[in-house]
């Protein structure tokens, strides 16, 4: 089974994602931290089983998490967790809105 990695930009997005859901209601946002954070263990025994991405290169891969898209590529040393972004917004500009 592969390693799963979350690069610096995608736990970046799940903090802040953490803290906004928690803003809303306590609890909430360490509840879908970890629903996101559980992907780990679905990519580590099925790497390739996300969408290959639309909007950007072909070895990127997406997969859906609630109102959440984790953009991953796989490689030969680990399935690295680049992003997570809340898919009701514009994917690109979200993209963008960090360094990747």
């Amino acid at each position: 089974m592969p390693e799963v990695r979350w690069l610096g930009p995608a736990l970046s997005d799940l903090e802040e994602i953490k803290a906004f859901y928690e803003e809303k209601e306590e609890g909430l946002g360490a509840r879908l931290a970890g629903e996101i954070l559980g992907i780990e263990r679905v990519l580590s025994e099925l790497p390739n089983v996300g969408r290959i991405s639309k909007n950007l290169k072909p070895e990127h891969r997406e997969l859906i998490r609630g109102p959440h898209l984790i953009v991953y590529r796989v490689d030969s040393e680990a399935v690295k967790i680049i992003a997570v972004i809340d898919s009701r917004r514009n994917f690109m500009t979200a993209w963008r809105s960090k360094k990747r």
